[in-house]
């Protein structure tokens, strides 16, 4: 599917119906409290969420770059800091169509990420905690297409 129609299936699949990008090529989605913005340029798909300002320590800093060191730790996912809005951010980029159910997947491994990534720098949990859950209603829809 090309990247207008996976986001407007998105949209029918909870609840938003209509959800489309509008003429600069964006739109986003809350998660619960997570914002998810997406941006479409050629035929690329970017996904990204703030994840907090920026602050830390080099200890934070370094396992920020570790868990990017071939996205071992964040399901394809990046962490960067965003210039312009001086913030920790997580990105992932879809190059290319891909079938809703990838990207279905590829979505809930992003909003595992970024929730995991908030857990630490928030209240400083380490980055190899794995307890983390989505709760929220897309996750339901893959648990249930998973059974």
């Amino acid at each position: 599917m090309n990247h207008d129609e996976l986001i407007n299936k998105l949209g029918s699949m909870i609840d938003l119906e209509g959800l489309s990008f509008d003429d600069d090529g964006s739109c986003s989605v809350v998660f619960d409290d997570d914002e998810v913005f997406f941006e479409k340029a050629d035929n690329h798909l970017f996904m990204f969420a703030p994840l907090c300002p920026v602050n830390g320590s080099e200890k934070l800093y370094r396992e920020i770059l570790e868990a990017n060191f071939l996205s071992a730790d964040n399901g394809s996912c990046t962490i960067a800091i965003d210039p312009y809005q001086d913030e920790y951010a997580v990105i992932r980029i879809i190059d290319g169509e891909v079938s809703y159910e990838t990207f279905e997947r590829i979505l809930l491994a992003f909003i595992k990420c970024l929730r995991k990534w908030k857990k630490r720098i928030l209240n400083d949990v380490p980055s190899d905690s794995k307890d983390y859950e989505s709760s929220d209603k897309l996750s339901n829809i893959v648990n249930e297409m998973m059974v």
